[in-house]
């Protein structure tokens, strides 16, 4: 494999992980193992750069897409453990941090809202497409038809 196939098929484990390990385990308990994960043991030093660089990808990618998971709580145990962290790893995470916060407390809900009815409307839109072609409706192209007053919302 390429190191770009390793990146994706990476990536998409990574999201699947954070969408499902609520089903087994704690945020809390997940943070610390993932801690113990980055300090590898010294017998493996060629395999700590990469190790530890995935640890803090998948921190980088929990941080952007699931910030609800992190409680004050669990926001002081990772500022802890970015304290011990080098300065460029430690610098890329407390960037996703600071724009999660700005995000969340200074915007509230109002972002998520809004992408969860953009969302909608293309799927509502998507529906109706498939419908129309399905049922041979169609008698101009599919601007024209979204823009008539005839389509059902």
């Amino acid at each position: 494999m390429r190191s770009w196939d390793l990146y994706c098929a990476d990536l998409k484990f990574t999201r699947t992980f954070l969408m499902t390990y609520r089903s087994f385990t704690s945020a809390e308990r997940l943070l610390a193992k993932l801690r113990q994960r980055f300090n590898v043991p010294a017998a493996k030093k060629d395999q700590k750069l990469p190790i530890q660089l995935r640890v803090v990808n998948l921190l980088y990618q929990w941080i952007t897409d699931y910030w609800f998971d992190f409680t004050p709580k669990m926001q002081q145990l990772l500022s802890e453990f970015i304290e011990t962290l080098p300065t460029s790893l430690a610098k890329k995470l407390q960037t996703a941090i600071d724009r999660q916060v700005c995000i969340y407390y200074y915007w509230g809900i109002w972002p998520i809202l809004i992408l969860l009815l953009a969302c909608w409307a293309y799927n509502r839109i998507a529906a109706i497409t498939r419908c129309s072609y399905a049922s041979g409706s169609y008698s101009q192209g599919p601007e024209e038809h979204f823009l008539s007053t005839t389509v059902p919302i």
